[in-house]
């Protein structure tokens, strides 16, 4: 977490860096994506026709029977698929999908990724207790924390933990707090 505040900061504010490229033992590569994220489907039909050729209906994005059918606008991410590209090692911080919708993730390999998620169940006694014990706010830092599977234990909070391989689908129900990480799965 210590290095994606410096990464952040220098991200935000590089002129503070001048032409420095460590921070501390972090080095910036400017060449590489350390992550990236929202790769918008809007305008590549042939992808999207093929995920949603390929999805039951049940589970597929405006299918007939989703409520998200009914929009009248497309809304990336939520009526429309994303592709979300990652490395080894980078990790997706905790947040709650987009107005409490499901989500539907599909791992188009070559990695594995691991999910962790609190149920909505469980929500409110995981944000209680990292605001008592922490002064943390989850729903205010959506996105910037992540928390291991030790951390639930050694704390007796309730989480959900689960390996995901190339070809695997995750649905993550409404209201569903989850986080995840890139690892190597053989």
């Amino acid at each position: 977490m210590e290095d994606l505040g410096k990464y952040l900061d220098y991200k935000r504010n590089q002129h503070k860096y001048l032409n420095s490229k460590v921070l501390g033992d972090l080095k910036i590569d400017e060449n590489k994506i350390y992550f990236g994220v929202n790769l918008d489907m809007d305008h590549m039909e042939i992808p999207r026709e093929e995920i949603r050729n390929k999805i039951n209906p049940f589970l597929n994005f405006s299918a007939f029977d989703d409520a998200l059918s009914y929009m009248r606008e497309t809304i990336n991410g939520m009526n429309l698929p994303q592709f979300y590209i990652k490395e080894k090692g980078v990790w997706t911080g905790g947040h709650e999908e987009n107005c409490r919708i499901r989500s539907i993730n599909i791992n188009h390999g070559p990695e594995g990724s691991e999910w962790y998620g609190v149920k909505l169940e469980d929500a409110k006694v995981f944000s209680e207790f990292l605001k008592k014990k922490h002064e943390f706010n989850i729903y205010l830092k959506e996105g910037l924390w992540y928390e291991n599977w030790e951390y639930f234990l050694k704390n007796k909070l309730k989480v959900l933990l689960t390996i995901q391989k190339a070809g695997d689908i995750i649905l993550v129900g409404p209201g569903c707090i989850h986080w995840y990480n890139l690892l190597k799965v053989n």
